[in-house]
């Protein structure tokens, strides 16, 4: 289900609304950071709801097209991920999942690492 929304969400086009289909509504998530550590990256946002929705986070490099990594409970507002390569560069959003199919997604918030050699 989860990587049906972000599909939907990122193929939207001008087509006539259907009540099953995810639709924007809602304020997004703001003030997403990154804290980079290399392998590791911890991703925080204000949640816009009070503690009333849940939220899904995606991830990809810069570029590529977001695919989900973790669906979290209602009141969270910070995820962390290891393992990645500590020489390339990610990008995040967060989605507040409201009711009724109804999202909202922050701006994209990416890594800036340096390409060069060490």
């Amino acid at each position: 289900a989860v990587s049906a929304l972000v599909f939907v969400l990122a193929n939207r086009s001008g087509d006539k609304p259907d009540s099953n289909v995810p639709t924007l509504g809602g304020k997004p998530p703001t003030d997403v950071v990154l804290k980079d550590e290399g392998a590791r990256i911890r991703v925080t946002w204000a949640d816009p709801a009070g503690g009333k929705v849940s939220f899904l986070v995606a991830m990809a490099r810069p570029g590529e097209q977001l695919k989900p990594v973790s669906t979290l409970g209602p009141g969270t507002t910070s995820f962390e991920i290891g393992g990645l390569n500590a020489d390339l560069n990610y990008c995040f959003a967060v989605v507040a999942v409201y009711r009724d199919n109804k999202f909202a997604t922050s701006q994209q918030a990416c890594t800036n690492r340096s390409t060069a050699t060490k």
